[in-house]
């Protein structure tokens, strides 16, 4: 069943199980403001989000409107990201937020995140939050609808403006469910413009997927799992990936690394009759694979002439 866990961890299909394994064992520029004579107002942020009894002011944001061409979620969805620095839509446009992720570790970025899900009548807000020391973040996360206790109110507008341009505007107070073990609060009004998701620019199925230069890219960055290859995964990969492997290998070995990579791969044959078809929006690439029954999109971006895996 496709749902809001394919933003947050579509690689857990094909990749992640090994590792999640490992672990227990070693245990940029800010959105334009609407035109003047249109009628709305320019952007607007303002709340705070408290964690650990840190509290941090929410004082930027963004907002994204995906279409989901790509068929991986139950239908379009709204992305909203506040901040305590200035933030870009970009960072809301890789299903696994790779970007997001690295902004939190380069700028010690801290935020609160909403996802809406714009195909329900009743819009049930999904998000998380990340604060506290940039040594040690703390994440929550949280899930609510319009007529939960914690939200004192949702508001989602769906104006259209020069064609392109949909206002988005929520109001929202959250309290921790259980304030003894999770101390968590946020109290934030924003009104956003929505910027929209890039457009599809390819859409490639059968042999044409297969034999696409992203499918190539993740065989690559498979393969060198497999060898614990770190000089060839940093080729094939974007960001600090084949770094934060490094670290998992120094901890557990590179035979035990191997053997849970062997575990956790699907091998080339099979991997090659999983892929379904390949999204390209510009620079960014969805690689679709149909794995039990469910969609899964694996996210590349393009570096040069190079895909690379994200």
């Amino acid at each position: 069943m496709k749902n809001l866990l394919c933003l947050f961890a579509v690689l857990a299909i094909a990749v992640l199980p090994a590792f999640s394994a490992i672990a227990q064992d070693e245990a940029e520029s800010a959105p334009a403001p609407v035109a003047a004579d249109t009628g709305l107002v320019a952007d607007t942020i303002s709340g705070t989000v408290t964690m650990g009894g840190e509290e941090t002011a929410l004082t930027h944001g963004c907002a994204l409107r995906l279409d989901n061409e790509e068929d991986y979620m139950d239908g379009p969805m709204l992305l909203v990201l506040l901040a305590d620095q200035e933030v870009s839509p970009d960072l809301l446009k890789s299903p696994t937020l790779a970007d997001l992720k690295q902004a939190v570790q380069d700028r010690q970025l801290r935020f609160a995140f909403f996802s809406i899900d714009l195909s329900k009548e009743e819009k049930e807000v999904n998000g998380m939050a990340m604060a506290g020391s940039p040594e040690m973040p703390m994440p929550a996360s949280f899930t609510l609808t319009d007529a939960a206790s914690g939200l004192s109110e949702l508001t989602i507008t769906d104006e259209r403006v020069q064609a392109s341009i949909d206002r988005a505007q929520v109001i929202g107070e959250l309290q921790p469910v259980n304030p003894t073990e999770a101390p968590f609060a946020m109290k934030t009004t924003f009104d956003l413009a929505v910027s929209a998701n890039d457009p599809v620019t390819a859409h490639l199925t059968g042999e044409e997927a297969v034999n696409s230069p992203q499918a190539t890219a993740f065989m690559g960055y498979f393969d060198a799992l497999r060898n614990a290859d770190m000089e060839a995964l940093a080729k094939v990969t974007s960001g600090d990936e084949a770094e934060m492997y490094g670290q998992i290998i120094a901890q557990v070995g590179e035979d035990a690394f191997k053997e849970r990579v062997a575990q956790g791969l699907p091998d080339a044959a099979t991997f090659k009759s999983q892929i379904s078809e390949v999204f390209v929006r510009g620079t960014r690439a969805l690689l679709m694979l149909s794995v039990d029954g469910q969609r899964a999109p694996l996210p590349l971006v393009q570096e040069g002439e190079a895909w690379k895996v994200r």
